[in-house]
């Protein structure tokens, strides 16, 4: 796909994207393809689509590359769909390989942490476990600005990250 066709396709990616991320938080407003932009707008997202990669070291050309910033925080996800299966490829510019699959309904654990420390692992399961959430898949990015960005797949989304905070950089979920 290139040209005109690449640009049409980038222009229904972005509102389709937009819809399904949308369609479960906005229970009450019939969310579609003409109001999707403003409804993200509202919600303080930032999309741009791009044919160029955006992870350092990436090369050649992702076809549907997706970038997302919510406004006033401090992360960039940028994605793409591999199939059928939308993925993310970086958060905040650290590279994911393979790409982090992202599944409705599997809700994410994202942190930021050191790569030095043998003991983190261990230490998040254990407050996975005291949680009583399981651990469902996991992945961690190529080290970036000296931290790396570890991805948990688990049960269900955490009551609190506090008990989180001592051990890790930053700390957030995300359910799909």
């Amino acid at each position: 796909m290139r040209g005109l066709s690449l640009k049409n396709a980038r222009n229904c990616l972005s509102p389709t994207v937009i819809v399904g991320l949308l369609k479960d938080a906005y229970n009450h407003v019939d969310v579609n393809l003409v109001n999707a932009k403003l409804l993200v707008k509202e919600a303080g997202l930032n999309v741009i689509t791009s044919d160029n990669p955006t992870v350092p070291g990436e090369q050649g050309c992702r076809e549907g590359l997706l970038s997302m910033a919510l406004a006033g925080a401090p992360y960039q996800a940028v994605g793409f769909v591999q199939g059928t299966t939308p993925v993310l490829q970086a958060l905040n510019r650290a590279a994911f390989r393979p790409e982090v699959p992202l599944r409705r309904g599997l809700p994410l654990l994202l942190f930021q942490a050191q790569p030095s420390n043998p003991a983190m692992l261990p230490t998040m399961i254990g407050l996975l476990a005291e949680a009583g959430v399981q651990l469902l898949s996991y992945q961690i990015s190529v080290v970036s600005d000296g931290e790396t960005w570890h991805v948990m797949g688990i049960s269900f989304l955490l009551s609190s990250l506090d008990a989180w905070k001592q051990h890790v950089t930053e700390a957030f979920q995300f359910h799909f």
